[in-house]
């Protein structure tokens, strides 16, 4: 889980006036000033709620045909189209899935569903880059209860603590991790709900087991040579990882998770990390 730099929204107008118009010049929608400027307003009220689903959001007062333009607009944001610098400007620089960590970037994901609330179906602070599998599991999400709603990617402000905990279980048929959302110090009970919320609905402790298995199968001769000389050394070579995890990935993505449990896992740098090296994976 990752938070990513607020998009720039300074050509928002700009945007509006390519999507709804033709190359030509010719108007698919004639929206008035008024129009436009209740619609700034609306971004506006995004932010300022983060994100939150509310009825502002769903904009009403902009009318239905407007509302159906800017849900319309939005194939305008597709590769080839007149807003595909857009696309390119999310995208860009973000490696992988901000939901996951580990999925490839394809899709553009609307944190508030564009089928409920059309009039943020181009603001890019609504638009999320992310891989399709999570876009997939997510989809049409948008629910009042804080425990049913996903962490804003762009304007939730993280605890800098790590609140991602996996938990190995080491045995002779291989390797579980449970990955579990913990309330660190200074978390508010609805971000806790959010984060909780989000690693069961895209369902991560069970995507995350091929994973753990190929990064441990990458390291398998460094495990093995440190583990050869002890414990200890099993135990530093992890934490030397762990920092570089730290720093490339941040706190709460999943390999520092997993690099944290095992690093504390007398099983694992004991004599179990033999039995974890490989293809296997115990399932739940």
């Amino acid at each position: 889980m990752w938070k990513l730099p607020v998009p720039d929204c300074n050509d928002v107008e700009t945007q509006l006036r390519l999507a709804l118009t033709r190359a030509d010049g010719s108007y698919k929608y004639d929206y008035s000033q008024g129009q436009k400027q209740d619609l700034l307003a609306t971004y506006t009220a995004y932010v300022a709620q983060r994100g939150r689903p509310m009825a502002a959001l769903l904009a009403q007062a902009l009318g239905a045909p407007f509302l159906q333009a800017l849900y319309d607009a939005y194939g305008e944001v597709q590769d080839g189209r007149r807003l595909a610098s857009l696309r390119s400007q999310l995208k860009i620089g973000v490696q992988k899935c901000p939901y996951c960590g580990f999925g490839e970037v394809r899709d553009l994901d609307h944190h508030l569903p564009r089928s409920k609330y059309k009039a943020l179906s181009i603001y890019p602070t609504n638009l999320v880059p992310c891989c399709p599998v999570c876009n997939n599991k997510k989809r049409a999400i948008a629910e009042e209860n804080p425990d049913f709603q996903f962490p804003h990617i762009y304007l939730d402000e993280l605890p800098a603590a790590q609140f991602l905990i996996a938990e190995p279980d080491v045995s002779e048929q291989g390797i579980r991790v449970r990955f579990v959302v913990v309330k660190c110090e200074g978390m508010p009970d609805d971000l806790f709900g959010r984060l909780s919320f989000h690693v069961g609905r895209l369902d991560l402790e069970r995507r995350y087991e091929s994973e753990v298995v190929s990064f441990l199968t990458s390291q398998r001769t460094a495990i093995e040579e440190a583990g050869a000389a002890g414990g200890n050394a099993l135990r530093e070579y992890l934490l030397r990882c762990l920092e570089s995890s730290k720093r490339d990935y941040g706190l709460n993505h999943w390999q520092t998770a997993l690099l944290t449990g095992l690093s504390i896992s007398d099983e694992f740098c004991a004599d179990g990390y033999r039995y974890c090296l490989g293809l296997r994976y115990v399932g739940a």
